[in-house]
């Protein structure tokens, strides 16, 4: 994260407690300057940096439960210790995701990101989705790639699980770059970080992580299943419950194993014949 010294937007909303985890991607994206939560007891107030105040506004009016909101103008001049002042740890299952000056206790699995970039996590739910459904599957001793590895939380997650090796693409630079610091700051040693497109992915894997955009599942499914291997499972989240026919359309071939979901998100587990 940069230290800014110029004037942005600092919009605060209130919203009633458990509501604040539940931000759909839409309002991630709003935020452009990022955001952090703060507060105690029933009432959790969320607050957006942004240098588009009334596009953020709208998409919070048509997207949460906001209770109430100001927005005021005011220089950032360290951003990032203000982050790590506000940002908590986030729950998942049994699962710990927190940032590096966070407090840890002993007998918790914990996951450790570096928060600020725009590449998870861990607050979507089709993060939250992956890393449930995720729980749930034998990976040890496998082979696994991570398609879209963003921060590389679900990489991360899966050496944890016992993953042989992993591999974690991504077409953005300077999410590997946030990835190859989090493998880091969790001591993983055996996540590969590389910076290329799914179709230009070879291999064959005995699990695929998926949580990508439905439009990217539709582009590129057929490169996606021929990264499996016989039996091989694919773990697919970033999927709406609107769009639950266009996938399952899509994985046709595949042997729905599982299927789960969260708010308007749906998550599923194939497997291949």
């Amino acid at each position: 994260m940069n230290v800014e010294s110029k004037k942005i937007w600092k919009l605060t909303a209130f919203f009633r407690s458990g509501q604040e985890e539940l931000l759909p991607e839409e309002v991630y994206l709003a935020a452009n300057c990022g955001l952090w939560i703060e507060g105690e007891g029933d009432v959790k107030r969320v607050i957006f940096y942004t240098n588009e105040p009334s596009f953020l506004l709208s998409v919070l009016k048509e997207k949460t439960e906001m209770l109430n909101f100001y927005i005021e103008q005011e220089p950032i001049l360290d951003y990032e210790s203000l982050f790590k002042r506000f940002f908590r740890p986030i729950r998942i299952g049994q699962i710990y995701i927190v940032a590096p000056w966070n407090r840890k206790v002993p007998n918790r699995t914990y996951l450790t990101i570096e928060p600020g970039a725009a590449f998870g996590t861990g607050r979507h739910e089709s993060t939250k989705l992956m890393i449930l459904i995720m729980g749930g599957i034998d990976f040890n001793s496998k082979k696994v790639v991570d398609l879209g590895c963003g921060s590389g939380i679900l990489s991360i997650y899966a050496s944890t699980l016992g993953a042989k090796k992993v591999l974690a693409i991504d077409n953005d630079e300077e999410a590997c770059s946030s990835a190859k610091k989090n493998l880091i700051l969790n001591g993983i040693k055996n996540v590969k970080v590389e910076k290329r497109d799914i179709s230009e992915t070879k291999g064959k894997f005995d699990i695929v992580l998926a949580n990508l955009e439905i439009s990217i599942f539709s582009k590129h499914m057929a490169s996606i299943l021929g990264l499996l291997k016989r039996r091989g499972k694919l773990l697919a989240s970033g999927i709406k419950k609107s769009e639950k026919k266009i996938f399952l359309s899509l994985a046709e071939k595949m042997r729905i194993i599982e299927e789960k979901s969260l708010r308007s998100w749906i998550a599923f587990v194939a497997e291949k014949p």
